[in-house]
């Protein structure tokens, strides 16, 4: 690796079975660091990738090594010759210039604090957190008097949930083949109702009639009565994503409709016209209901 402001290399011994972690290597030597190129590692060493190795290496590149691999067991590595590895040399027995962290954890590894085995599980960031440092305030000017009534910059900082990260988050965690799958408390609207054919008087007043009552109750909800074909609306449907939908369709003849999450489109229940915001509300409580038991029950770190 090669320490970006001033170009020095530096060569890190890492167990194979791990993955080195540059931001640690980064924090450990005070600066930004960049893999060396191969024209750089034939110049200091003499030897291609793939044959370097820590021994007998030039005094000009730093040897540091990570606590993980052990100092007294004989290992294989680059004879800084090409087509040529050596093996039998221990940690001990040459020369390393300084010891860190700088491997990528992995599961079931010891936490350095507990000693307990670490899991590791797939995360998306949310939100982040900046040390700012005094940048901005020695340029605004930002200071306080400390005890001894010196005048100093404010040391600044910067925490923050993003709004597009929660939403990009919630369609990678619950999204399916069809298209998204909103959570109930995040969703643009709570509920759609679907009108088939909005041309048929019966069809357009259903539709408006449970429209009606469910913005009464206070109710997020979307009615597409676009002029459409009921494929197009139904697929449009399935990728909005929106919670729960209602079907005003040809059962309207029959004075029902059909609801139905969007999650289990196939768990279709019919109901009569009357009785559909009743059950819509019903099915929303439930959402909600879900959403306060998963913050309950969510596992502390």
């Amino acid at each position: 690796y090669v320490k970006v402001s001033d170009g020095k290399p530096v060569m890190v011994l890492i167990r194979g079975d791990y993955q080195l972690n540059e931001e640690k290597l980064a924090q450990h030597i005070g600066g930004a660091v960049r893999p060396a190129t191969a024209d750089e590692v034939l110049e200091w060493i003499g030897a291609p990738i793939g044959f370097v190795g820590p021994v007998d290496l030039p005094e000009s590149i730093k040897i540091i090594a990570d606590d993980a691999f052990p100092r007294d067991v004989p290992f294989a590595t680059g004879a800084n010759e090409e087509d040529y590895h050596v093996m039998g040399y221990k940690l001990d027995e040459i020369r390393v210039d300084e010891w860190g962290d700088f491997r990528t954890i992995k599961e079931d590894d010891r936490c350095p604090n507990c000693g307990n085995p670490v899991k590791v599980r797939k995360t998306i960031e949310i939100g982040h957190i900046f040390k700012l440092g005094t940048k901005y305030s020695e340029a605004m000017g930002a200071t306080f008097l400390d005890s001894a009534g010196n005048q100093k910059p404010i040391v600044m900082g910067s925490y923050g949930i993003g709004v597009g990260r929660i939403l990009a988050a919630a369609i990678e965690l619950y999204a399916d083949e069809s298209g998204i799958v909103w959570p109930i408390t995040i969703a643009p609207f709570e509920v759609i109702i679907t009108a088939i054919d909005i041309t048929k008087p019966e069809i357009k007043k259903a539709s408006e009639q449970i429209y009606g009552k469910l913005m009464d109750m206070g109710v997020d909800v979307l009615l597409d009565d676009r002029d459409e074909r009921a494929g197009v609306k139904f697929k449009d449907a399935d990728l909005w994503g929106i919670p729960i939908r209602v079907v005003v369709g040809k059962k309207v003849a029959d004075g029902l409709v059909e609801v139905s999450l969007r999650r289990k489109p196939e768990d279709k229940i019919a109901v009569e016209i009357d009785d559909a915001p009743k059950k819509i509300l019903e099915m929303r409580e439930i959402l909600y209901r879900e959403i306060d038991e998963k913050l309950t029950n969510i596992e502390k770190p």
